[in-house]
């Protein structure tokens, strides 16, 4: 189902649910229940239709979830109300994509050439064939042989443990490695920072199947570039 099939059907449901409202002798006085004898008939009646278009919204909606991938959903059949089901149903309609938008997320995108070129040595292959998993990880682990390579750490130096070895003051020169700042503050988030990226990003990827999405892995390999740049600024411990 197109996304504007979706967005149509949508707002056919918002037009009825309104429709009800209008109808309803409690909100206006002087409509068309006005004369009628027993006016909890009417309600009655407006609370049966409300019900009916519940259930035709759930349907309706079930069907869409179906073809086109939209915010989770769910209406209370026994509530006899109808502003929150509107309400919900108003936030789902701006969560349907416009054709061109779904189109657009279908389209693979193409690894930024503006990007560390580590990273896309590493990375581009892998990313253009679709492969996200893959692409994030070999970018992390391209940031940590980066990292290891500019201390001259072990090869069985890794991770976590392995940016704490560049990044934290130790004797006998109480100086990290590695520094990003003389600040002392400052240099212990950039040691958080890098730790945090390599303990959440590359980890997680060498343990498991993430099933990452197109745009979460650019993000993620755009922050690993950054990081490599940064990491190239950084001053060694013998050269300060």
């Amino acid at each position: 189902m197109p996304p504007s099939l979706a967005r149509q059907r949508i707002q056919d449901l918002i037009t009825a649910g309104e429709i009800l409202l209008a109808e309803d002798p409690a909100k206006t006085p002087k409509g068309k229940f006005r004369e009628v004898e027993d006016i909890q008939t009417a309600k009655r009646e407006i609370r049966n239709r409300t019900l009916e278009w519940q259930k035709i919204c759930i349907a309706s909606l079930t069907e869409i979830y179906e073809h086109c991938p939209i915010s989770d959903y769910q209406l209370r059949v026994h509530s006899d109300s109808i502003y929150p089901h509107l309400d919900r149903l108003r936030g789902l309609l701006r969560s349907v994509p416009d054709d061109a938008q779904e189109e657009k997320a279908k389209t693979p995108t193409s690894l930024e050439a503006d990007l560390h070129p580590e990273i896309l040595l590493h990375c581009r292959t892998r990313f253009d064939t679709q492969h996200y998993d893959d692409a994030v990880f070999n970018a992390y682990k391209a940031l940590e042989a980066a990292l290891r390579a500019k201390i001259g750490a072990a090869p069985d130096s890794i991770g976590v443990n392995l940016v704490t070895e560049a990044m934290v003051s130790r004797p006998p020169s109480n100086r990290p490695k590695v520094r990003f700042s003389a600040l002392d503050a400052e240099q212990q988030a950039f040691h958080s920072l890098f730790r945090g990226a390599i303990g959440a990003f590359k980890n997680p990827h060498s343990h498991r199947f993430l099933n990452s999405k197109q745009e979460e892995a650019l993000e993620l390999l755009r922050l690993a570039s950054l990081l490599m740049r940064l990491l190239d600024s950084a001053v060694v411990d013998n050269l300060l």
